[in-house]
């Protein structure tokens, strides 16, 4: 869940649909779009009580701008969103 909550304060906000669409599935990736009324971490909580050891966990962001926002394109997050939350996770948990 810690991932999930640092990508969502990490993340830009215009609209609100980037931060609602951080998606975490269980065994396959889930190519859907999330509006900005989805809540991004109550969604996780779902899909991490469906978590068994040996699953595969998806955590990806389908919207059509996601790569440009991960590549520095916001001035609200120049390093990325990604790439921050999987330094600060590696840092908190070893890795």
């Amino acid at each position: 869940m810690d991932t999930v909550q640092s990508l969502v304060v990490s993340s830009p906000v215009d609209t609100g649909a980037y931060r609602a669409s951080h998606i975490v599935s269980i065994g396959s990736g889930d190519y859907g779009v999330r509006g900005p009324e989805t809540n991004a971490i109550q969604d996780a909580a779902i899909q991490v009580v469906k978590f068994k050891l040996g699953n595969l966990v998806y955590i990806q962001n389908n919207q059509p701008y996601a790569e440009r926002l991960e590549n520095g394109w916001s001035d609200q997050a120049p390093l990325g969103i990604y790439s921050t939350t999987f330094t600060y996770i590696t840092q908190k948990y070893g890795g």
